[in-house]
């Protein structure tokens, strides 16, 4: 995992919402909740791999972390056909610039990002999680969202 975000600010975004056009996804709604954001592509291969996983933990801590995804450098169409076909239901943000990833200063996809309620950055993990590396990390978050 990489560790070099540890501990800095969350970069604030402000997205248009994949699934609803009028409507934005961004980082102040998440405000004082544990929060996953994870930025994937429809041709990433890993990203597929590791979607499913991250579906499956985010029902399970639904109410008690938060998740959010974010498509980068993609086409609309393509991104719903694929978080149908993964049974993601949490906010996804439509980036087809990739200007999120930036400010996130990313180095592959996909990453996945563990953001405390306090905002700032547990951890940032590049390249595809296991369902087990997903809910070690959102139990870390979950705990640290009771103290």
């Amino acid at each position: 995992m990489s560790g070099d975000a540890r501990g800095t600010r969350a970069a604030a975004f402000s997205l248009p919402d994949l699934r609803d056009q009028s409507r934005t996804v961004d980082l102040a709604q998440f405000a004082g909740r544990p929060l996953v954001v994870n930025f994937w592509s429809t041709t990433c291969v890993p990203c597929r791999q590791e979607m499913p996983a991250l579906a499956a933990v985010a029902a399970r801590y639904a109410g008690r972390v938060a998740f959010v995804g974010i498509d980068h450098e993609d086409t609309r169409p393509a991104a719903l056909r694929f978080v149908s076909a993964t049974g993601v239901q949490y906010p996804v943000g439509f980036d087809p610039e990739g200007k999120t990833a930036d400010a996130y200063r990313l180095r592959g996809l996909p990453t996945t990002v563990f953001v405390r309620a306090d905002g700032t950055v547990l951890v940032r993990h590049t390249g595809p999680l296991t369902r087990d590396q997903v809910l070690d990390e959102v139990a870390a978050l979950a705990r640290e969202g009771q103290r």
